[in-house]
């Protein structure tokens, strides 16, 4: 169950702390502070910033070391002053700020070759040299100096004419304050939320009838399963189910009279998926109204979908044969007709998407690569999109508050944990409703009751290991209450690095190979950050984050923690690994709008792509002479191709939905888990020996792996492994009721 408090909280970060000291300010209330330089423009209360008029994404982080530069422009900020203020809480090595300055470098054009704005001052920190101006919403008060005698007369009528103006200014600011104070935003008593659903299970996607009194939900038994829609008249009531079989049913959407529910359907993960409309009593068959594309969930965040107020439009996302990124659609509930409402460039994705309560506007998600999402508003029937938000952070729901005036947002902004937030249409700062325990996701409203559901979840994932030369059970070796995922041995045996966000945010950290001594390795605070790999002679680890915005590939050298930047692309670069050689870096990217295998020399040099037909998480055998890969996301099949070649073939047809990251190469075998079928609690641990094509039995998993993610490692002795194991998994949906 996801703990709530009973007061928002604000969100204690350099630039929203700045920008509330500003909304607080008696002389500046409802005006933020402006920096200029060059042919930029820094707005400190909406964190953005602009080059003319074309926005320029930028990393949270990054937004706050620019804003250290222009609070101080021409002087010279050593390193110790920018990690205590970027990282007041955590020791971090100087390499993770030359990052950032890396990553505001890019932004703002600074090469090498000519550098106009941060200059490098050696071995003590950095200068902002552009001429900056800034803009401070202030109303100042009168310094006119004494009238002589001869101007009397005329200051009378000034002071008059003042006096005049000040009087409608002051009222035009008491009629602002007024009408802000009297804008009454609904009151949710999260504190006091209480289940809806208590079955074990995995829950999908909320939906309140028009009443507000019924729930419809995707509910599958287990994680991995068929998923299917159910209705539930109240919490101590039977749920019903809308739809019955194998594939996934998602996405349900009310019909404004409360008589039918639209829903979307796919057969497989990767398939075709189709919207359909039934009966809220089932008294007909499902009729399918439209279809939206292919969605695979390792690529975009699957589709949603919403009703109309007036009953006549759904609102999707979708893709086609022009379209290759999901974008809005408008799709008619009687025809199917479809209409493309935004058309996003290369590598965004919109979805999300919800009218507001009179169906004059909708508000959605855009999301840049894989983790950077914002909110956005347009008019209900197209138009220009204008952007809420500038957190750069997963978003995972999205609802209309019941007056109106605000959103109730699922979001990471703060830290790794999803939690609700209430986001302002005027532009005030966030406020946090929930607090980091767990995750609060799916946010729903109904209008008339004032209700707010949302998913709660909470999630253990560890590391185990298991022995493949004597038998017994495998056990816990990497633990902790949060995330533990992510695991790689080193090549000398004695150490093991992960992914933990137990500090809050996700990091790579280190252990000896039986779990004691954790250290920290990464310090990004809030940056998505994951799958670290060896590199063959065990003094780097590679591994993959979006502290830049978009994912990229970097490595950290474990024992004095310098960190180097190794791509610089704006698409998505994840999942590393080393050739055997330790001269180059396997990674995929998503460049050319589709996964493909790529690879660079560790010590510089230019990008080579190695698959033409899709690739995803590649690793050379042990002789370096082949490299395996998986061909294929949907049917998670691993292939093999020469490393000097072109050719190359299928060597296991599936390791089973969702387990593309749990398979492994060691001299003898091709190691993979495997599940029979999606009601195993449990994996089995085989081996393919690529000489014979034979493949043996090496054991069992106690319960399920972490589907998703880069989960197995193999010792060099082959002689035991690790892997990541959900060991809690549970989701409910949770009501609050909402007031004045």
């Amino acid at each position: 169950m996801a703990k709530v408090a009973g007061r928002e909280q604000q969100v204690p970060k350099l630039i929203r702390r700045k920008s509330e000291e500003n909304l607080n300010a008696s002389i500046s209330v409802d005006l933020p502070e402006i920096f200029r330089f060059g042919e930029f423009c820094f707005t400190l209360r909406e964190r953005r910033l602009t080059r003319g008029t074309k926005e320029v994404a930028l990393a949270p982080k990054a937004q706050d070391l620019l804003y250290l530069f222009v609070e101080h422009p021409g002087q010279l900020l050593s390193k110790e002053f920018l990690l205590q203020k970027l990282w007041p809480d955590s020791f971090v090595e100087e390499g993770a700020l030359s990052v950032y300055v890396s990553i505001l470098r890019k932004a703002l054009g600074d090469t090498t070759a000519t550098c106009r704005y941060i200059e490098t001052v050696p071995k003590s920190g950095y200068r902002f040299i552009a001429q900056v101006s800034s803009e401070i919403a202030t109303a100042p008060a009168s310094t006119l100096a004494p009238p002589s005698a001869a101007k009397v007369g005329r200051f009378v009528k000034v002071a008059i004419v003042a006096m005049i103006v000040s009087a409608v200014i002051s009222g035009a600011l008491w009629l602002s304050r007024w009408r802000r104070q009297s804008q009454v935003f609904t009151y949710y008593a999260l504190e006091k939320s209480h289940p809806f659903t208590s079955s074990p299970g995995v829950i999908y996607q909320p939906a309140f009838s028009p009443n507000g009194e019924s729930l419809a939900y995707a509910w599958t038994p287990f994680d991995n399963g068929p998923i299917n829609i159910y209705v539930q008249n109240g919490a101590a009531a039977e749920r019903l189910p809308l739809t019955e079989g194998a594939g996934a049913s998602f996405a349900p959407a009310w019909s404004p009279d409360g008589k039918r529910i639209a829903f979307l359907h796919a057969e497989r993960d990767g398939g075709l998926v189709e919207v359909f409309v039934e009966d809220a009593d089932r008294r007909s068959m499902p009729r399918k109204l439209a279809e939206l594309g292919r969605f695979l969930s390792t690529q975009s965040a699957m589709p949603t979908l919403d009703w109309s107020p007036d009953g006549r439009f759904l609102l999707s996302s979708a893709t086609a044969e022009d379209v290759r990124f999901p974008s809005l659609v408008l799709i008619s509930a009687t025809t199917g007709e479809r209409t493309f409402l935004t058309h996003p460039t290369s590598q965004v994705a919109d979805g999300d998407a919800r009218f507001s309560w009179d169906g004059a506007a909708i508000v959605f998600r855009r999301s840049l690569g894989s983790s950077m999402d914002d909110l956005y508003s347009m008019p209900a029937r197209g138009g220009a999109a204008r952007r809420l938000t500038s957190d750069m952070s997963r978003i995972a729901g999205v609802a209309w508050s019941s007056e109106g005036h605000s959103l109730i947002v699922a979001s990471n902004r703060a830290t790794a944990f999803t939690t609700l937030w209430r986001v302002f249409l005027d532009g005030r700062p966030p406020v946090q409703l929930t607090i980091p325990v767990g995750h609060a996701w799916a946010p729903v409203v109904a209008r008339g009751s004032k209700r707010l559901a949302f998913v709660s979840e909470v999630s253990n994932v560890n590391i185990w290991k298991a022995s493949l030369t004597n038998p017994g059970k495998p056990s816990p070796v990497i633990v902790s209450n949060f995330l533990n995922t992510s695991p790689d041995i080193s090549p000398d045996g004695a150490s093991i690095v992960f992914r933990s966000n137990r500090t809050g945010s996700d990091e790579i950290w280190i252990a000896d190979q039986e779990g004691r001594n954790p250290r920290q390795l990464t310090h990004f605070g809030g940056a998505l950050t994951g799958c670290p790999r060896w590199s063959p002679d065990g003094r780097w680890v590679a591994f993959d984050s979006t502290a830049a915005g978009n994912a990229d590939i970097y490595a950290i050298q474990v024992e004095n923690g310098s960190l180097r930047r190794i791509t610089n692309a704006p698409s998505d670069e994840v999942v590393p690994s080393w050739s055997r050689d330790g001269r180059y870096l396997y990674f995929t990217s998503n460049r050319t709008g589709r996964p493909e295998i790529w690879k660079t020399p560790f010590d510089g040099g230019e990008d080579k792509q190695v698959t033409r037909d899709g690739g995803f998480g590649a690793m050379e055998s042990s002789d370096g002479r082949t490299l395996y890969y998986v061909g294929d996301m949907a049917a998670t099949s691993i292939w093999r191709m020469p490393v000097a070649g072109s050719s190359h073939s299928a060597v296991i047809d599936s390791v089973g939905q969702r387990l593309w990251g749990y398979w492994t190469v060691s001299p003898h075998y091709v190691m993979y888990f495997h599940r029979r079928s999606p009601n195993d609690s449990s994996a089995e641990i085989l081996g393919l020996n690529p000489a014979t094509g034979k493949t043996h039995h090496l054991g069992a998993t106690e319960r399920a792996p972490e589907a998703g993610g880069k989960g197995l490692s193999i010792s060099p002795d082959e002689r035991w492994i690790v892997y990541a194991q959900r060991d809690i998994y549970q989701t409910s949906i949770m009501l609050a009721e909402g007031g004045k």
